[in-house]
């Protein structure tokens, strides 16, 4: 059995467990999720806490590259230094998804290949 945090139980076949981004999640017959999940009616935040539905803050991103999660540390960039420090706790926000970077002048989501062909483009309209 495991220790579970507040608001958890461990289960060995519980149910499809609800959260802030799908708080009446539609689940297949049968399913059997093991592990810590949230008592009801506590449902999971993107922190990983269990709480109560109304705590459950905007998720919505203005850009489609960007998703609200909790992260550690830095958010890759273009010109990305490594962190010199880790937070002990998260900080909630938008931030871009796995496999994209923050452009550092225009603050979009974009792939790391294309960080250099931006920055030629904005030299060579200036």
């Amino acid at each position: 059995m495991e220790d579970c945090g507040s608001g958890e139980e461990y289960l060995s076949c519980g149910w499809c467990e609800p959260s802030c981004s799908e708080p009446t999640p539609s689940c297949p017959p049968g399913v059997c999720t093991r592990g810590c999940l949230c008592r009801p009616p506590l449902i999971r935040h993107k922190s990983g806490r269990c709480i109560h539905e109304k705590d459950c803050l905007a998720q919505n991103c203005l850009d489609p590259n960007e998703e609200y999660v909790c992260r550690y540390g830095c958010e890759p960039s273009c010109d990305s230094r490594p962190c010199t420090k880790r937070p002990r706790r998260c900080s909630l926000g938008c931030y871009c998804k796995p496999g994209l970077v923050r452009h550092n002048h225009t603050k979009r989501c974009i792939k790391r290949e294309h960080c250099s062909s931006i920055d030629t483009i904005k030299k060579t309209v200036n």
